[in-house]
C-alpha cells in the first residue's frame, strides 16, 4: 500500500491526530511520528527515512506549520525528491513560498468535506458521506441532547476550529457527565488561557 507521509506543526497535535485516525479507518496508509517512531529510533533519522520512501506527503497548514522549520525541511525534500505533496488548510495562513501554486484542500470550513478529497487523493476512493448532523449518532453517554451538545461544539470551535464537532462528537461517548465532557475537551487546548475561556464560554467554569 503507498503510504503518506503527515507533516504538521506539534501544536496542531489534535487535528492533525484526527485527520491522521480518520484517513486510516478509510483505508489509506499514513505515517505519522507519534504513531510510528519507535522509543529506540533517531527522530530526525526516522522522519527523513519516512519522507524519502513515502509515496507523498499530506501537509496540514496553520499559522505555526508555516511556521515550523522542521515542516519547511521536510515539506523542502519531499518535492525535491518528486513526491505528491497534498496540502491541507486548517486555519487561516500564508501560504510557504513554495507551495504557493500548488491546489490545496481547505478544510476551515468543512472538515468532512476535505476528508472526502483527501481519501479520494491518496487512495482513489471516496470516502462515507457525511452525516446530515454531526450529534445526530452520537452515543448519550453523558445523557446531553444535540441542543445541549451544539453550544458546547460552538465554544470549542473558536479555539479549534473546524474540528471542534467531531471532538465533542467524541469525547462525548467517553465523559460522564457535562462537567467531564467540558474537561476532556479543555484537553485540547494547549494555552491555559483559551483553555480557561473555552471553559466559562461552555459554562463549566
Amino acid at each position: 500500500m503507498k503510504t503518506y507521509f503527515l507533516s504538521y506543526a506539534r501544536a496542531d497535535s489534535a487535528i492533525a491526530l484526527k485527520l491522521a485516525d480518520d484517513l486510516k479507518a478509510a483505508g489509506a496508509a499514513v505515517w505519522v511520528d507519534q504513531y510510528d517512531i519507535h522509543p529506540s529510533q533517531h527522530w530526525d533519522r526516522a522522519v527523513e527515512d519516512a519522507v524519502r520512501g513515502c509515496e507523498g506527503m499530506i501537509v496540514v497548514l496553520s499559522p505555526r506549520s508555516t511556521a515550523s522549520p522542521n515542516v519547511a525541511d521536510e515539506v523542502s525534500v519531499a518535492i525535491d525528491s518528486g513526491k505528491m505533496v497534498i496540502p491541507v488548510l486548517v486555519e487561516r495562513c500564508t501560504l510557504p513560498l513554495r507551495m504557493t501554486r500548488m491546489q490545496f484542500i481547505d478544510a476551515t470550513e468543512d472538515y468532512d468535506h476535505a476528508l472526502r478529497r483527501c481519501v479520494q487523493e491518496v487512495t482513489g476512493a471516496a470516502a462515507h458521506p457525511p452525516r446530515t448532523d454531526i450529534f445526530a449518532a452520537t452515543a448519550p453517554a453523558t445523557g446531553l441532547t444535540e441542543d445541549e451538545l451544539r453550544p458546547i461544539a460552538d465554544a470549542l470551535r473558536g479555539h479549534l476550529g473546524p474540528i471542534a464537532p467531531t471532538l465533542v462528537e467524541r469525547e462525548n461517548r467517553k465523559a460522564a457527565s457535562r462537567e467531564d465532557l467540558c474537561r476532556r475537551l479543555g484537553e485540547h487546548i494547549a494555552s491555559p488561557k483559551d483553555r480557561a475561556a473555552f471553559l466559562k464560554a461552555a459554562g463549566a467554569a
